[in-house]
């Protein structure tokens, strides 16, 4: 289970949290996000049929694009809640943030999707990765399976701090990177438009 939690990339999941009651209030509760995808479905729908309202809250959401700062703007208080990796919270505890994770769930969905002239993991000897951070515990993961399959970290070059998948998938579609990891729906999206998809995080 440590392991999980520290590699895994467990999300931090909101919509339970944030279904008890309350008190309204005039300030909206702060939801920051590194991008729209499938997990965060229940809380868009949660937004869209009033839930939240229903109970007192007002919820606004906001999209950074990029784990870093968002991270920083959640010690900061720029928001109040936010969702991503587990291991980046583990990372910002370390440097001093005030900030703990207060609910996790479990195998995230993260596909990895290349340029049309990729076939196999062997065929990204030489090529570039396109990455968020290159210490994010999804990209570990990755680079396990890469290893697993004989391509080894000096085998291939990254192109790191990007943010969100939406620029992670542009930087493929522009010709800067043959690889990267999405989560979908934009991963789906990517693979109807003819970027094969060479595994899963799952």
């Amino acid at each position: 289970m440590q392991l999980k939690i520290k590699f895994g990339g467990l999300v931090i999941l909101l919509l339970a949290s944030l279904m008890a009651p309350a008190q309204s209030s005039a300030d909206p509760i702060r939801v920051g996000m590194i991008s729209d995808s499938a997990t965060s479905w229940p809380l868009r729908v949660g937004q869209e049929k009033g839930f939240f309202k229903q109970e007192g809250a007002d919820v606004e959401v906001l999209v950074e694009v990029d784990s870093g700062k968002l991270l920083n703007g959640l010690a900061e208080g720029k928001y109040d809640i936010t969702h991503q990796a587990a291991d980046h919270f583990i990372r910002g505890v370390e440097d001093g943030k005030n900030v703990f994770i207060f609910m996790t769930i479990s195998r995230p969905i993260f596909d990895f999707v290349v340029s049309p002239d990729v076939h196999s993991i062997a065929d990204l000897k030489g090529k570039t990765v396109a990455l968020d951070r290159p210490t994010t515990g999804y990209w570990v993961l990755f680079r396990k399976v890469f290893a697993q399959n004989g391509l080894k970290p000096d085998d291939y070059k990254l192109l790191p701090n990007l943010g969100g998948a939406e620029k992670r998938l542009q930087a493929v579609k522009d010709g800067y990177a043959q690889g990267t990891f999405l989560n979908p729906p934009l991963s789906l999206t990517a693979m109807a438009q003819g970027f094969p998809r060479l595994g899963a995080s799952a």
